[in-house]
C-alpha cells in the first residue's frame, strides 16, 4: 500500500528522550532566574496528539491545560496561535464554527516545522503572551539546532 505524502501523514523520526531533554534545559535556566516562573510546556505532533508535557511546580493547572491547546491549535491550524488570535479579533476566524474544543486564540503555540511540513506543534503558557511566544521560538530554535529531526 502506498503511503500518502501530505501534511498529515507526514513520518519524521523523533528522539523524544532529546526533546524531553532540551524542554527541561530550556525550563531550567529560567527557573534558576526566576523560580516562581509557573510555566507549561507542551508538544504534539502533526494529529495535535501530545508527545511532552512539561511544568514547573509553581504552575497553575489553567495553564498546563492552555499549553496543551496551543500546542494543539498550532499543528492543526498550521500557523502560530498569536496568528489565531488576530484572525479571531478581526473577525476572520470563527473557531466555535470549526466545532473542536480544543483549538484556543491564545499567543503562544507555534508550529514545528520540517522539510516544509508541519510535523507537530510547540505551547508555552504560563506568564505573559510575549514570554510565551519567546520562549516557544527558543524551544524551536533548541529543536533544530539539536538535530532532533530527521528524514525517513
Amino acid at each position: 500500500m502506498k503511503q500518502m505524502d501530505n501534511n498529515y501523514s507526514q513520518i519524521v523520526p523523533i528522539n523524544i528522550s532529546k526533546m524531553v531533554e532540551c524542554v527541561t534545559n530550556l525550563l531550567d535556566d529560567i527557573t534558576r532566574q526566576d523560580n516562581n516562573r509557573g510555566i507549561a510546556v507542551a508538544i504534539v505532533d502533526s494529529y495535535g496528539e501530545l508527545l511532552v508535557f512539561v511544568a514547573h511546580p509553581y504552575c497553575y493547572p489553567l495553564p498546563r491545560k492552555i499549553a496543551i491547546r496551543k500546542a494543539y491549535t498550532a499543528a492543526i491550524l498550521r500557523r502560530g496561535t498569536d496568528l489565531v488570535e488576530q484572525e479571531v479579533k478581526m473577525g476572520n476566524l470563527n473557531l466555535i464554527a470549526l466545532n473542536d474544543h480544543n483549538l484556543i486564540a491564545s499567543t503562544g503555540g507555534i508550529p514545528i516545522e520540517f522539510d516544509h511540513k508541519v510535523i507537530g506543534g510547540i505551547g508555552v503558557s504560563g506568564l505573559s503572551a510575549q514570554e510565551d511566544l519567546t520562549i516557544a521560538k527558543q524551544l524551536l530554535t533548541l529543536f533544530n539546532d539539536s538535530g532532533l529531526f530527521s528524514k525517513v
